[in-house]
């Protein structure tokens, strides 16, 4: 594996984990997501955010899964 794969690898595998931190705090309800309206009222939006992230750390999963299969670690 060279080290523009390594260093693709390593991103992915920070930013799945830093996804993953926010997914569990956002259920925890530790963390919540909001937009400022026009209004000045706070939507919340963390049930987005959720949704987004997840959906993110699948896409990185793949993407990790795929380095795997086609650069198998020596």
């Amino acid at each position: 594996m060279n080290d523009l794969v390594k260093n693709l690898k390593s991103w992915c595998e920070d930013q799945r984990q830093i996804m993953a931190r926010s997914v569990e705090m956002m259920e925890q309800g530790i963390l919540r997501t909001g937009e400022r309206r026009d209004n000045g009222e706070l939507k919340d939006t963390t049930q987005q955010s959720l949704a987004d992230n997840r959906r993110s750390i699948a896409e990185l999963d793949d993407l990790l899964r795929q380095i795997d299969e086609d650069h198998p670690a020596s």
